[in-house]
This record gives C-alpha cells, structure tokens and sequence, in this order.
C-alpha cells in the first residue's frame, strides 16, 4: 500500500483549519488567507479567525507582516513586496496556490535551472527543480514534482511515496526496490535521447532518495517568521472582556493640557475606590495592581493602542480613591476609544467605549495641572532635531524657549559648556568633528542670577547598537511637589525591540509602559526627596537605566564611574593561546602609569559580538563561492545562541547585508547573493563598520576580508583607525591578493595591531578556512581587563600598555584610545 504524501497535504490542512469560520469572512479577509497559504501558520490562522472587529483583523494583517520585514527599520516592507510579486507570477504561470510549484516558487522564487522530462506513457509528467540556495530550507534544494493522471496540479514527490506513484504502469504488489528499479529502468530507456540527459536526471532522483527529500521538504513547508512569538504581544493589547469576568467601579476623566509638538496631550485618570480593588502582599509590600489596555479608532481603523501597569502601595493611599493617571499624544480630531482597565490581583475588569474629541491647542492654551511641568517652573526649552541623521563638522543647533525671566539660554557639548546667547533665535553652530561620533548635546535656560530655570538634552549619532533611555524630566536637583511628571527618552538598538519602560520612585516600581510617549505621573513619600528611576528593557531582556534625585539638599552630587576596558589575547613562543591567567598576572599601564584591574574575566564563554566584512569589488569576484562556503563554515563555528554576527559588504559603498543576529539561516543568505561591484572604498567601510558596532557592550571583534587596497574613499587610513581606537573594537584584516602594495600592507598590519587583532595575508583562497579557525580559536581564549583610569584630564590619545607574567610571552590587546 502506497504511504501517505504529507508534504502535499500541508496547503489542505491550513485551509482545512478553521475553515468553518473562513466563509463567515468579509471577502477582503478570506482573498487575504489565500494569498497568505504557504505563509501564516495554523497558530497564526486560528487567531485571525477568533477576532471580532474589522479594526482587529486589519492590526493582525499589519503585524503578520512586520513579524516578516526584514528590515523594520525602514518604510518598505521588503518581504511582503517580494511575496506578492511572486505570488502574481506564480498565478500566471500555475493557476494557483494548489499546484505545489507555485507554492515552491511563492517561496524560493524561480528556480536556478529545471528539467523537464518527457518518457512518453511510462511516467506521469514530471519537473526537476533546483536551487543553488533556498532561504527557506537553508540549504540547497532538488525538488522532484510529478501531475498524477497527466492533468491537474503538481504536486512535491518525496521517497516516502514509493516510486510507484511516478509510474503511469506499475504493478502495484512489487516491493519498494522493485519499483525503484522499474523506474530507474524506464527512465534510462526513453526518458532523453541523450545519456548525458539521463544521467543528470537519474543524479537527482539519487541525491533526493539519499536525503529522504528533506530539503524539498523545509523548501516548501511554512516558513517561521522573524518574531515567532509575535502573537502574543499582539493578544496582550486586545479589549476584550472574558465571560462572566466581574466588574470593576472604576471611573474614566479625560484632560487636555496643552500642545505636544503639533498633537495635543490627552490626559486620562482612572478613579478606583480602594474598596472596590484587591491588595495583595502584606505590610510595606502590600500594593493595588492594575493593568490598562486601550485602543484608538480613528473612523473605522485602529489608529493606536496603548497598555500600562500600576503598582501602587497601599501605604501611599491618603483617600479612599486609587488615582491612576496615563498620558497619549494625539492629533487634533475625533476619535472613538475603548478602553479596559483589569485589577491584577481580583481580576475584576472595567470597560468602556466613548468618543472623545481631540482640540487643537496652541502654547497659551497650556492649563497648569498638577503634573504638568508648571510644578517645576513656567520656563520649558526643547532643542530642535536636526535634519540629517548622521552628523559631522559644523552642525547648527537651535533652541525653543517658552516662558518668562530668561536672561540666556546656554549650550553644552558633551558636558563642556561652549556658547551663550543672551536672545532669540537661540542658536549656535558646534564642531562635532571630522568623523561621525557620539556626543551629547545640551541646552540651558538661566535666569538673571544664573540659576537654572530648564534644561533640554540630545544624543546626537547614537551608535547603531546603542541603549540608552534618560530621564528628561524631571530634571536633576528640581524642587518638585508631591506629584511629578516624568518623561524620558529612548534610544533602541538596531534590530531589537523595546519591551516595556519602567518608572521607579525610590526602590518601588510605579508604572510600567509599554509604548510612547514615555510620560508619567508619579507621587513621592510626603513630597521630600526624591530618587526617581526609570529601567528600559528589551525584548530580549537587555535592560539600561538613568535616574536622578529631586528636591535634594544643593551639595549632593552625582558622580559617574566609567571603565576602560581591553580584551587581550596572549600567546606563547609558538603562537598559541595561553589559559589559565589571573588578575595577578597582568600589570595594566596608561600613559606609563600604572592603573589598578577591577575587573577581570576569562572570556570563552561571555558572548560575542562579531562583523565579517567582506570585499565585493571585481577584483574579489572569483574568489565569492569559496568565500561564501568557508565564511557560513566560520559563523557555524563561531556564533552561539548568545553571540550576534553581522555581515557588511563594500565595494565603491558599504552595504549592511545582515543586520545582528544569532540566525544562521539569516546569515547564509546574506553570504549566498554576493556579487561583484566596481571600485574599493576600504577606509569609508571601515568607518561604516565601526559605527555599526558602536554602542555594543562586551566582546567585539571586525574580520576584514580585502584585496587590501583602498581606491575610492573619502576618509583616511588615521582617520578609520582613530575611529576604530575610540570604540574599542579588534580589527582582524585578512589580504586575499598576494600582491597588496607595502603601503596596503603596512596599514593593516598597523590597523590590526593597533585593535589588537593580527593581520593575515593570504597567497591562496584555500589558507581562508584555517584562518578563520584561527580568529575563531583567539576570540574564545582572550581576557577581559577593566579598570578605572587615574588620568582625569586631557582629551588627547591615551596609550595603553600590557605586561604579562611568564617570560616570553605576546599580548595582544589595544594599543590605545581616545577618551
């Protein structure tokens, strides 16, 4: 008896799935499960159908696809666009999704070549499909499809269906291997008029049956998304009551304070008698928590949601009314709102739905409330974002002012202050130097006696990677009430997502938020001082904070306590690694002075931020297959579940080819699609490397990989290697052509040097993969050394030097930095 196909049964059993709800549908949403067959998953299709409003269902078919963009940091949804292409195509060519080549082709794209055979009335129809590279499977893939009957779709043949299934005449009692040879027979006999045809054919089918046709099958199975738990965050935000859920009294008030930007703020405070809610914990510990979730429909679309969560002491309470205050910033206009505010502790829900008309307010209209930044001062100043998204040079800075007595408006980069101006237009041009860098920037109203009346602050080239949230408001050392408003800002890694931001007052979690705008009120004890925090973490539970202390006595400091450091590999007389070290074995020098280790570690198991550049220009071209095999072979050695690997390619410009990630399958694509381009920009990638790392904490290493000359670039070889100083990353230069000139050479022995990496210069593309197995050893053995610098002034470079126990033994570590 003939096995089960399961392969092709895969698109009926999604549509079979929740079918029953499918035709109850408005027709866009079930044109829109057809198109997306081979992509949404079973878990995915049965939540779509469980949504009740259009607006829900329009929010899920947004977020399925952001789970899918590859690059969500821009507009264009790259994936979705692709899909639908081949999608058209597919139709064109197969009819439709139930023909599995299309549904091979939706997903892998065209095949690289295809045979199609013709044995007369031996066999069914039959079609050889293959793919150098499937991104779906990850892998190579040979796709055997057969027509059952000569009519109808194709349809994916897999061993496991026996041999008979291909055969138009076929004793069905034969055994498998006599089927198998039947078929190989007929094949042979009058499947081409060329043996060189057959051959190639007969190869396939061998290279399926030894494999079982597991890359066929990955090829055509439904694909995981980027965030497969995307879902549940989506379900987080949902309104909707359970059955017979207990009802909470609770009270909405909605406000409108004044302008933010071009939108109005939408003050809402939710009344709930203490009574009516649950208390859990005891003592100090004993606290009302609340969770809100809210959504924003603008006529019949979800225009945003929202969600919070209150933690309120219970020894805070001075009346019989819990006070829960939240804040949106909307655009003039009409609105209809649902909201449901849950007691976590009773499960009792309040919900509700209502209009709310959005007025349009200019600064006069502003209304001083109780946490408005009225308490701290009438006076607010905001600097203006400026237009370009990297900058350099001489960059213009202006300053808002609203309010009166301000005598001057002060500018500060970096800490230092520069200018002051005295009236409007308050603003001044900086030098943020030749090349892009991260710098604060800062702007202070005075008043006439030069007390501080507001304060504005701006991160201006944020590293890629960097993670930072601060507390914009209030700002440190304000004399508050015993209600404040908080703000803070944040700024996310590339490729990663916020999760939530927490407020803290004192040690006692307040709020939490889990969207924009980050503005919240808090109550303070008795309204003394003040130590407000706020924790940013992110979905993968990477977390930063800031804080500040208001109402504090004018003595109190803040001191900040930075660390510098190096990340060194030490090796023997023979060039090999040495463990087994200790803090007392290393002696640390700056600048000749001696600096005391506070910290130290062994680093083959702390995780890895790692950047493989690699040279696309034409003179690298021949080289790009063996580059692309030994360079998936270095990541599969090197890349853990907590390490990150990036890939950058450059020719006349860098491009970022795969953003940080710990995906494989990610990672290989972008090694698979290399293609040669014109010139080398080596300095400028270089400098566009680094400033893709720059806010990565921990372990950081660039491999290089060149013909080692530099044609095009508008940067220097010092200026990419003093940028290169100042974050701290190791710089692995690899030379693939044997001839690089002795000025390319000098500079990337000095490049790896400097970084503390080595530079390796290649006669054959076949020495690739034991260097590579040789960087792959040297960042798995290396220290971490970090301490404290004694120096405190001069912005100059520092050198660095590093002095091991032990005798004849090399350090390889940072030369040096700039503070």
């Amino acid at each position: 008896m003939r096995k089960t196909f399961l392969c092709c049964l895969l698109a009926g059993l999604a549509a079979a799935v929740g079918a029953a709800g499918v035709k109850d549908l408005p027709e866009r949403y079930q044109d829109w499960l057809a198109d997306v067959g081979p992509l949404i998953s079973k878990a995915e299709r049965k939540d779509f159908l469980a949504l009740a409003q259009d607006y829900q269902r329009d929010a899920f078919v947004e977020r399925f696809w952001a789970a899918r963009d590859p690059r969500p940091e821009t507009r264009q949804n790259e994936f979705r666009d692709r899909y639908y292409s081949r999608l058209e195509e597919a139709r064109a060519l197969y009819g439709g999704l139930f023909d599995d080549r299309a549904r091979l082709y939706v997903l892998n794209g065209a095949p690289a070549a295809t045979i199609e055979t013709d044995c007369g009335v031996y066999t069914w129809p039959l079609e050889l499909w293959r793919y150098p590279f499937s991104e779906v499977a990850n892998r190579s893939v040979t796709a055997i499809l057969y027509q059952p009957g000569a009519a109808g779709p194709f349809r994916l043949w897999l061993p496991a269906e026996g041999h008979a299934a291909l055969l138009a005449r076929i004793d069905p009692t034969l055994a498998p291997f006599a089927q198998r040879n039947a078929f190989y027979e007929l094949v042979a006999k009058h499947c081409g008029e060329l043996w060189d045809d057959i051959q190639v054919i007969l190869t396939q089918f061998r290279m399926v049956e030894s494999e079982q046709g597991a890359g066929a099958t990955r090829a055509i199975g439904t694909p995981t998304s980027n965030d497969p738990e995307w879902t549940d965050s989506f379900h987080a935000f949902s309104t909707e009551v359970e059955e017979g859920a207990a009802v909470l009294p609770a009270r909405l008030a909605l406000a409108f304070p004044g302008p933010y930007q071009s939108r109005t703020r939408v003050q809402g405070t939710f009344t709930v008698p203490a009574a009516g809610a649950r208390v859990t914990g005891e003592g100090e510990t004993a606290s009302y928590n609340f969770q809100l979730t809210g959504e924003v429909l603008r006529g019949e679309e979800l225009f945003e949601s929202f969600r919070y969560r209150f933690d309120v002491p219970s020894s805070r309470l001075q009346a019989e009314q819990i006070g829960l205050d939240f804040e949106r910033a909307l655009r003039p206009g009409d609105y209809r709102w649902v909201v449901k505010l849950e007691d976590l502790n009773g499960g009792a829900v309040h919900r509700e739905e209502r209009a709310v008309s959005v007025p349009r307010l200019a600064a006069e209209d502003a209304a001083p409330s109780a946490v408005s930044p009225a308490s701290a001062g009438a006076v607010s100043i905001s600097l203006g974002e400026p237009a370009a998204a990297v900058l350099s040079g001489a960059v213009r800075f202006t300053a808002t002012v609203a309010g009166e007595g301000v005598a001057k408006v002060g500018f500060l980069l970096d800490g230092k202050p520069l200018f002051a101006k005295t009236r409007p237009p308050y603003s001044v041009e900086l030098d943020l130097g030749s090349v892009p860098g991260e710098h604060t920037v800062r702007a202070v109203a005075y008043d006439a006696g030069g007390g501080e009346l507001a304060t504005d602050e701006m991160l201006v080239n944020p590293g890629k990677q960097s993670f930072v949230v601060r507390l914009v408001e209030p700002r440190e050392g304000a004399r508050t009430g015993r209600q404040l408003r908080a703000r803070a800002d944040v700024v996310v890694p590339e490729g990663e997502r916020l999760d939530r931001l927490e407020f803290y007052v004192g040690n006692e979690r307040a709020a939490t938020l889990f969207q924009e705008p980050f503005v919240q009120s808090l109550v303070l004890a008795d309204g003394g001082i003040g130590y407000i925090r706020v924790v940013a973490i992110l979905e993968n539970g990477g977390e930063t904070e800031d804080w500040v202390i208001v109402n504090a006595p004018e003595f109190t400091a803040r001191v900040e306590v930075r660390l510098v450091e190096l990340y060194a590999a030490v090796l023997d007389e023979r060039g090999l690694a040495v463990d087994g070290l200790g803090a007392g074995d290393f002696e640390v020098f700056e600048n000749g002075a001696p600096q005391e280790i506070v910290r130290f570690d062994h680093l083959r198991d702390l995780p890895l931020y790692a950047g493989l550049m690699i040279d696309t220009s034409a003179s690298m071209a021949e080289s790009f297959e063996e580059v692309s095999r030994i360079g998936r072979g270095f990541l599969e050695e090197t890349i853990g579940a907590r390490d990150r690997a990036a890939i950058i390619t450059f020719a006349e410009e860098p491009s970022l080819a795969a953003a940080f990630t710990s995906d494989l399958a990610v990672l290989g694509s972008a090694l698979g699609g290399l293609r040669a381009e014109r010139g080398t920009a080596l300095w400028d990638s270089l400098v566009f490397a680094v400033d893709y790392f720059r806010g990565v904490k921990g372990q950081r290493a660039l491999v290089l990989l060149s013909d080692g000359e530099d044609r095009r670039s508008g940067h220097g070889f010092e200026e990419a290697l003093q940028f290169a100083q100042s974050t701290g990353i190791t710089v692995y230069p690899i030379a693939l052509a044997a001839g690089v000139r002795r000025s390319g050479k000098g500079q990337l022995t000095r490049l790896a040097e400097q970084t503390g990496g080595r530079s390796y210069f290649l006669r054959s593309i076949d020495e690739l993969a034991e260097v590579y197995a040789q960087i792959q050893r040297d960042l798995r053995s290396r220290y971490l050394l970090a301490y404290q610098s004694t120096l405190t002034e001069g912005e100059g470079f520092r050198s660095i030097e590093i002095q091991v126990a032990g005798g004849d033994r090399e350090v390889r570590a940072l030369r040096g930095y700039f503070p």
